[in-house]
């Protein structure tokens, strides 16, 4: 069954360039159990919905985000960024691992999903600023990191959009147990 989820939840990210594609197969060899196993959040109603509290939690929270994030590449006309987009929506939040485990702080994830992505793959310097930023600036709203761009933007809007409960998205397939 766990590889049934993976594979749907790689179609679901639904890039299939290179080296993107190989990118988002790494992360999730080494990952996947994890980052399929922890909720979206320690404090329901707080950042996230409680019904993504569950196992598949996390992943059900970065399909909602790539689904937000997809509509505003088409919204801001950023359709040749989409793979460089779409990969950091869907492993921003990668490093609330090292938080569920107790090596990592709630204002820490954002630089530990980037670091743990760096560990396993070598970006190309002309796509990595713009991956690392959006990834490390998604919370920005929150803890006002230094000033963002249209494509750290988007994924923090994705972010933020995705973790409201008064948000419905129809067409996601949930993973697990979501009430």
């Amino acid at each position: 069954m766990e590889d049934v989820n993976r594979d749907r939840f790689i179609r679901f990210i639904d890039i299939i360039n290179e080296p993107y594609a190989s990118w988002i197969q790494t992360i999730l060899n080494v990952y996947w159990r994890e980052f399929s196993s922890i909720p979206a959040t320690k404090h329901p109603n707080r950042h996230h919905p409680s019904e993504r509290i569950y196992p598949y939690g996390m992943i059900n929270h970065s399909m909602r985000t790539v689904f937000i994030a997809r509509l505003l590449i088409v919204e801001e006309n950023l359709i040749s960024f989409k793979n460089q987009i779409i990969f950091s929506a869907a492993f921003h939040d990668l490093g609330n691992i090292r938080r569920y485990n107790g090596q990592s702080t709630y204002k820490m994830h954002p630089f530990e999903s980037f670091s743990m992505i760096e560990e396993l793959i070598s970006i190309p310097d002309e796509d990595k600023k713009m991956i690392k930023n959006m990834i490390e600036n998604h919370m920005h709203h929150w803890f006002d990191t230094h000033a963002i761009d249209k494509f750290d933007k988007i994924i923090a809007y994705a972010d933020y959009l995705a973790s409201r409960p008064e948000i419905e998205l129809n067409g996601i397939e949930y993973f697990g147990q979501v009430k």
